[in-house]
């Protein structure tokens, strides 16, 4: 049982629990390690839910269990703002702990599934190697990849470098999009050496790519998606000016990524008067430059559209910005 599973609105069981105001529900949830401050529908928590849906006491036991009373939704609105009378009250109740270990925290933020699929990234390897792997330790290979999809990969292993790092391509950052694990063909050697899987072993995962390789965007990404956060880029709009892609990625592989990171691809320049100016994308909430941006336009060598936005809301930038950011996993 995943606890943290999202349907097609960004609801997960708990907050399933938390708007039908079952307190015993919300206990069991807690009990099989439901993030107590996943993001759900507008980045609304179960605090938030709680306290909107006016089920005080479920928002009690989930301070109990360490909730943020913090929380804000995709709009800057906080439990304060929601109901100012009864934050007076909530804001005095002592916060426990939370039953999840925090992000910075985490080590691998690992979501087991009840099927794993290998996909091997440039790498040369006996495809009786390969056989007796995927035979041994139940993995389904994953031979072609259509249209830049990676859904279906659960591991993407890439070719062993001397700084245990991945190279900057599609894959690779395509991987680290979807929180997918990272590793080594050392470790699918190793495991068949020892019989014992190594993947899940620091000593086979990749840890940064050949540009940031001490970097902990793979470790983030991992953590984000197995916790139900959403995607680095969730709830900002991008624009790419440029017809000729940027370096060894095509333009459409630059499409897809923006994408794979969770942002709305425009496929026009956007006008200022059109961007919202009260969205607050996640992963930007502790950030004053980028609180308030809805809307990015990423820029090419070959651009000739270009218009430098520097708006509280607008903001261009190069596309290497954009690349840097995926590779360490945040926004600055």
């Amino acid at each position: 049982m995943n606890p943290n599973i999202k349907d097609n609105a960004g609801w997960t069981p708990l907050h399933e629990a938390v708007r039908l105001g079952r307190v015993d529900w919300v206990e069991m949830f807690v009990d099989y390690h439901a993030n107590i401050d996943v993001p759900g529908y507008e980045y609304e928590t179960p605090l938030y839910l709680a306290v909107k849906c006016g089920h005080f006491d479920v928002a009690e036991e989930l301070i109990y269990y360490g909730a943020d009373k913090n929380c804000i939704n995709k709009y800057g609105e906080n439990l304060e703002s929601l109901n100012p009378e009864k934050w007076s009250e909530l804001s005095k109740i002592p916060s426990g702990e939370s039953t999840l270990p925090m992000l910075i925290n985490s080590e691998h933020g690992f979501c087991s599934r009840d099927t794993n699929y290998l996909y091997f990234s440039n790498v040369s390897i006996d495809k009786t190697v390969v056989k007796q792997f995927i035979s041994r330790f139940r993995f389904k290979l994953v031979e072609h990849i259509v249209n830049g999809d990676f859904s279906k990969v659960t591991h993407i292993i890439v070719p062993e470098t001397e700084n245990q790092t991945c190279d900057v391509n599609f894959d690779c950052l395509s991987g680290i999009a979807n929180g997918l694990f990272i590793n080594t063909v050392k470790c699918v050697t190793d495991s068949l050496q020892k019989d014992k899987l190594c993947m899940d072993d620091k000593t086979y995962l990749v840890k940064g790519t050949t540009r940031f390789p001490i970097c902990a965007g793979l470790r983030n990404s991992r953590i984000s998606i197995s916790l139900g956060f959403p995607k680095l880029f969730d709830g900002i709009s991008i624009h790419i000016s440029g017809d000729k892609g940027w370096e060894q990625f095509s333009l459409q592989q630059l499409k897809q990524l923006v994408v794979n990171f969770g942002a709305q691809l425009l496929t026009r320049m956007p006008k200022p008067h059109t961007c919202p100016t009260n969205i607050i994308p996640f992963h930007c909430r502790n950030n004053k430059d980028m609180y308030r941006v809805s809307t990015i336009v990423l820029y090419t060598t070959d651009s000739d559209r270009l218009v430098k936005y520097n708006l509280e809301h607008l903001k261009t930038f190069h596309i290497s910005w954009f690349m840097d950011n995926v590779q360490n996993y945040r926004i600055e």
